[in-house]
């Protein structure tokens, strides 16, 4: 996973709101593709759900949603 970081085996997008409306708009959107907000309690479900992180780490682009995301970055050097 490029450009991501693992909190509790979900890959979340290390990146900023405007490079992220940019990579929505230049997206050419030829195959199917999904962004997902995953808030703390749905990575913790999650990290006992396979099937949940699957979805999760395979989207376009799993945007973090609420500060334990940012405090895991931060804690990972991003």
């Amino acid at each position: 996973m490029t450009n991501r970081f693992n909190f509790l085996g979900v890959w979340i997008s290390r990146i900023n709101p405007e490079e992220a409306r940019k990579r929505i708009l230049d997206h050419p959107f030829q195959s199917p593709g999904y962004i997902c907000f995953p808030d703390a309690s749905v990575i913790k479900d999650a990290s006992k759900d396979s099937f949940l992180t699957e979805i999760l780490n395979n989207s376009y682009l799993t945007m973090p949603d609420g500060k334990p995301s940012q405090l895991a970055a931060k804690l990972q050097g991003f």
